[in-house]
């Protein structure tokens, strides 16, 4: 007999991940039920970059057999879509992968085009989309990581605190 269904608890679908705020995400999930007597539950957090999981996980450490629900994670790759799940497992070695999938993306405040680090080449990137070519950059990480002063836009405010992160403060801004 497989485990009961369950469902996965945090961080929410599509959710974003600012890695200059925490540099770890905690991952929680539902406990499984079993209808065994006295029955004992593994879970495996499974972390990739395909949503099918098949290329090989993302976070060393995460592939590992737990008896919580809760795992803390650091080392998360930045600017990138990750997709995880759960499958718990009970004593007969049967297992049950959580009801659903969910992803979230991971991104650095400042560093536009998350290379790592918030450099001079993302306050070109942010003075061409504000002033020369109005463009978006195609990458779906540029919006959070160029909202440095959290206030929902990327606009001129933004490369003020830019400036002043990169050459006065060297300081991230901290979201009100």
């Amino acid at each position: 007999m497989a485990p009961d269904p369950f469902d996965l608890i945090a961080p929410s679908d599509s959710f974003m991940v600012d890695l200059t705020l925490a540099s770890s995400t905690d991952f929680s999930w539902q406990a499984a039920g079993s209808s065994l007597p006295n029955d004992t539950m593994t879970y495996l957090l499974e972390i990739n970059s395909d949503p099918t999981f098949t290329a090989p996980p993302l976070v060393s450490g995460t592939s590992v057999e737990l008896t919580t629900q809760t795992l803390t994670v650091t080392g998360l790759p930045r600017g990138t879509w990750v997709y995880w799940h759960v499958t718990a497992t009970n004593r007969l070695d049967s297992s049950t992968v959580s009801t659903t999938d969910r992803t979230m993306g991971v991104y650095s405040r400042g560093d536009l085009d998350q290379n790592g680090a918030a450099d001079v080449a993302d306050l070109t990137m942010l003075i061409d989309h504000l002033f020369i070519s109005f463009a978006t950059p195609d990458n779906d990480f540029f919006v959070p990581a160029g909202n440095l002063n959290c206030q929902g836009t990327v606009d001129v405010a933004d490369l003020t605190a830019l400036i002043d992160m990169l050459f006065i403060s060297f300081n991230i801004p901290a979201c009100p």
